[in-house]
């Protein structure tokens, strides 16, 4: 029996699927739908563009061959598994860099917590290869940037821009992240000391989140990570920051709550109040 329901004519088939695509878990209702539009009329290479803008091109590849490889026209399957692979490497390549990060700064005797990017992955979709994303995310503390950054300099990381002194003092005054690019290979590195910049209105202590942190296991090493109760938090200001302009920001939200069955709401509303 066909559970699909029909949709809006306001509404693109191509950005129908893609919504029912961008989940990694499938109940039979959702794929039932999958397969039904599908088989309608689609504009294959502008659903393939949108998922790719959206950031969310790997749930999609990996649902559709999940639900209903057969009606995907076989050039178009073929350059999404291609795409897929592609970015499953890049994902394993910077869980590794990320790890040598941590312990390159832990050697040094600099604190730092990994946020986003593959432990996000990892934690919140179960699958380091079904997020899309090409940067780390480091937070440390702030009396501990400055050697931070010396370090990364040291060991041939560049500037993503030049700055005077006084425009470099002005950075670090008012914004939370100093992005570093290695020259060999261009990885690309937020160094944050906070996690919004000094005008927004979500004046979230840092300290705090220090005090809360979990250790998780990743890539078969313990590191530490924001609770789940602050991660969510953290999406929730970062995709509302943008607008929630890219489907990927929703859907890290979604799947962090679906990960965490025993998230405290209760901490998670009263902390969201008192930050406004």
């Amino acid at each position: 029996m066909n559970t699909a329901q029909p949709h809006s004519r306001s509404e693109r088939s191509e950005m129908v699927l893609l919504l029912a695509c961008s989940r990694t878990n499938l109940d039979p209702g959702v794929s039932d739908r999958i397969k039904w539009l599908a088989q309608s009329d689609l504009d294959w290479k502008y659903l393939i563009d949108a998922a790719s803008w959206h950031g969310v091109l790997p749930m999609l590849c990996y649902n559709l061959n999940r639900a209903c490889a057969d009606a995907v026209p076989p050039a178009l399957l073929q350059e999404m598994q291609a795409r897929f692979r592609i970015n499953s490497a890049r994902n394993l390549f910077l869980a590794g860099e990320l790890l040598k990060i941590l312990q390159f700064l832990q050697n040094n005797g600099i604190s730092a917590v990994a946020f986003k990017g593959p432990l996000l992955a990892a934690m919140a979709y179960g699958n380091p290869a079904l997020r899309q994303f090409y940067d780390l995310d480091v937070l440390v503390k702030e009396k501990d940037f400055p050697a931070a950054k010396h370090l990364f300099l040291a060991q041939g990381y560049q500037p993503w821009r030049e700055l005077t002194a006084i425009e470099e003092t002005r950075h670090f005054r008012s914004n939370h992240a100093y992005t570093l690019v290695r020259s060999v290979d261009g990885l690309s590195l937020d160094l944050h000391w906070r996690i919004t910049q000094e005008r927004y209105a979500f004046a979230l202590d840092v300290e705090s989140l220090w005090n809360r942190l979990t250790r998780t296991s990743f890539c078969g090493r313990d590191v530490f990570s924001l609770s789940p109760e602050d991660s969510l938090l953290v999406l929730c200001v970062h995709g509302s920051k943008h607008c929630w302009e890219r489907l990927a920001w929703i859907c890290d939200v979604a799947e962090v709550i679906r990960a965490n069955a025993g998230l405290n709401w209760k901490e998670i509303m009263s902390r969201a109040e008192a930050l406004n």
